[in-house]
């Protein structure tokens, strides 16, 4: 009788301890294996002037995924005349696009190594249909402020060889997007920053908001002033 139940003692020991090693392989899995990036090869630009990036070099960055998982320290570069998220894998050093949809938050730095915040949002374009665009979150309140980071192709630069011959070289420029959101979660535009733009947007607020602004001696030809203004009208509460 004693045998047998030192049998039994031993089978649930030996239970318990395959549990907690069952346990502790799927914590070490879990922490090991973090999600994976899909997307497609990137092929650089060659032969231009200007330049296609937000940062010009990889920088370590951090990603929140659309399912809520968080990837951190990947190497990223922004390129703003694609507006897509260029991932360096460290594993193989090959350059991929990150698939847009996939992507909710990301941060990483501008060629100056300052910390900037960028969103996926879903706005109207000129044709009426609705797109998803990085923007780098700016402000967030009643009011919130993003600017989307977009760099244009402008028309080929042509020079010519010592033979003669004719050579087209693209050339980008930045050319950013201000999207202010309201309370109603609609979005307004503004191409370039200006005092008429931003009152133009405001109809109804359009002189209270000339009044802020005047008294606050604030300049809307600047990103500081536009941000300053957004600030102010929260405070204020002059948008419902």
């Amino acid at each position: 009788m004693r045998h047998y139940i030192s049998f039994a003692f031993l089978l649930i020991c030996f239970s318990i301890n395959a549990q907690n090693n069952v346990i502790k392989s799927v914590s070490e899995v879990d922490s090991i294996f973090s999600p994976k990036l899909t997307g497609g090869f990137y092929v650089q630009e060659r032969q231009y002037q200007g330049d296609l990036f937000f940062n010009n070099k990889f920088v370590k960055s951090d990603i929140l995924l659309s399912t809520g998982e968080m990837l951190y320290g990947e190497l990223l570069k922004y390129n703003g005349y694609l507006d897509e998220v260029i991932w360096m894998n460290h594993t193989n050093y090959k350059q991929f696009i990150i698939d847009k949809a996939y992507i909710s938050d990301f941060w990483t730095k501008d060629s100056l190594d300052h910390p900037a915040h960028f969103r996926r949002i879903n706005v109207r374009d000129t044709t009426i249909s609705h797109r998803d665009i990085f923007v780098e979150v700016v402000i967030e309140g009643k009011l919130s402020l993003y600017i989307q980071h977009q760099i244009l192709c402008i028309p080929d630069e042509i020079t010519y060889s010592s033979d003669g011959q004719a050579r087209y070289i693209k050339t980008f420029e930045p050319m950013p997007l201000y999207y202010i959101k309201l309370p109603s979660d609609k979005y307004l535009k503004m191409h370039k920053l200006g005092r008429r733009s931003f009152l133009n947007l405001f109809p109804e607020q359009k002189k209270s908001i000339y009044r802020l602004v005047k008294k606050n001696h604030l300049n809307l030809k600047s990103v500081k002033g536009l941000i300053g203004t957004i600030d102010l009208m929260n405070k204020e509460s002059i948008i419902d």
